[in-house]
């Protein structure tokens, strides 16, 4: 049983049987307004709309009211028009989907639609989407039209992972009505009055460890891949694992044919690595690594669901760790900067002692799960690499059920807890020189102190 069928079951409380019919029988069509054709954000929410959708069900059909050239940068695809490039993005993530494509809906019996942009669609189960700079648009009836100028791809994803739990939702649990959501990944206010700034033509991330290239690692590459052209900097993506087929319906960057070949995790991510972006591929668990590489980190992005690993990342306490995780449609991202931690929760906080279960080998999940967290997780990095973004990071942890979103969502400047799964109090008076806690910089890879 395919590890997206293992969440509808679970989820929706559906027979094995039933939920495996949900995803191979239902069909989707995924609608592309004018507007999302021509705008920059529009392009970013219909491919990350496409990439979720046909990693979840195997009947899409693509409406396209028209040819258009593409204008977005995406590492997946090469064609230069907008209706190629989705064609061969649904190839390349399952070549044996029973793919459409049109200039219209038509009469066709369709179980949902996932309307990108403003169309006349008026199927029972119809969920919009569009995005304007941070901020991502969800609603069964309306949305916003794209933004033409604030062009960011992390609205789009946020809009396009959330549009895709809501298409879920309505076909596993009928009964529950669709959701309206506003959300900005810049300030995580529901509504758009918030502050929404364009982003600087040059982001700088220094050196980035990625510790993880799973689903979250994926997604998270999949979220800066078209920001690209305008990054400089060195990712280190660390990560022993080579991937499968179980991890198709989730890694956004993941294709059919990696999976096939069991290439390594980190090559797969690597192919992000364009321009002043470099990928250094790490094939090592983190211990390992850290045995070759000991050298004080900057930022750390931690995607990973052990939780020794998790500690002993802190452990290292480098100037930022991010941490993604999931269970579910559970998802949490929290903030851990080195100039706070003597106050407010480390990594070991959120995950202390003999709270630990031991991680099974096949969880169920899904592709919108990592997808949201990939956005979120660009977002602090964005903000971190932009000094005057700065004061809207996280205070420490973001926390939310997709399947219940916004109810559900969390945000909290949690403390540090006295069973903390590395004995911060401890360990950061003793062994973590001052100079650490006022800060570290880094310029282009070269550490120094501020």
């Amino acid at each position: 049983m395919s590890r997206s069928a293992l969440f509808v079951q679970k989820h929706a409380n559906l027979s094995p049987i039933a939920s495996r019919q949900l995803l191979r029988k239902s069909r989707i069509a995924v609608v592309a307004g004018a507007d999302a054709l021509i705008t920059g954000n529009g392009q970013h929410a219909l491919l990350a709309a496409t990439n979720l959708v046909s990693r979840l069900f195997w009947n899409v059909e693509l409406i396209l009211p028209s040819k258009s050239k593409r204008l977005v940068h995406s590492s997946l695809v090469s064609a230069v028009d907008i209706d190629g490039c989705l064609c061969e993005l649904v190839g390349a993530i399952n070549p044996f989907s029973n793919l459409r494509t049109g200039r219209r809906l038509g009469s066709s019996a369709f179980d949902a639609a996932l309307v990108v942009g403003d169309s006349e669609v008026n199927l029972q189960h119809t969920i919009r989407i569009s995005s304007d700079g941070w901020i991502g648009y969800v609603s069964p009836d309306a949305v916003e039209p794209f933004s033409k100028a604030n062009t960011n791809p992390i609205g789009a994803l946020l809009a396009a992972s959330l549009g895709a739990c809501e298409i879920f939702k309505l076909l596993a649990k009928p009964k529950e009505n669709a959701t309206s959501i506003t959300f900005s990944a810049f300030d995580y206010r529901q509504d758009a009055s918030g502050a929404n700034p364009e982003l600087q033509k040059r982001l700088d991330l220094g050196i980035l460890h990625l510790i993880g290239a799973g689903a979250i690692g994926s997604c998270l590459g999949y979220a800066l891949d078209p920001l690209v052209p305008q990054i400089r900097g060195i990712v280190k993506a660390i990560d022993a694992e080579h991937l499968d087929f179980s991890n198709l319906n989730r890694y956004m960057l993941a294709t059919y044919r990696e999976a096939d070949s069991r290439l390594r995790k980190v090559i797969s991510v690597g192919k992000i690595a364009r321009g002043d972006l470099y990928v250094a591929e790490e094939p090592y668990r983190f211990q390992v690594f850290r045995e070759k590489e000991p050298e004080d980190m900057e930022t750390a992005v931690v995607g990973v669901d052990d939780i020794q690993t998790r500690w002993d990342v802190q452990k290292t306490f480098p100037r930022l760790v991010l941490n993604g995780a999931s269970e579910l449609d559970f998802v949490s991202v929290s903030r851990h900067p080195i100039d706070s931690i003597a106050e407010k929760a480390c990594l070991g906080c959120l995950n202390p002692r003999n709270g630990v279960l031991p991680p099974s080998k096949f969880l169920p999940t899904i592709s919108f799960v990592p997808g949201f967290l990939g956005a979120i997780l660009a977002g602090e990095i964005i903000k971190d690499v932009t000094p005057e973004f700065r004061g809207y990071s996280l205070a420490v942890e973001l926390s939310a059920s997709l399947g219940t979103f916004p109810n559900t969502l969390s945000l909290r400047a949690t403390e540090k807890s006295l069973k903390c799964g590395i004995n911060c109090r401890d360990l950061f008076s003793v062994s973590i020189p001052s100079q650490i806690r006022q800060g570290r910089s880094m310029d282009h890879g070269k550490l120094h102190w501020r």
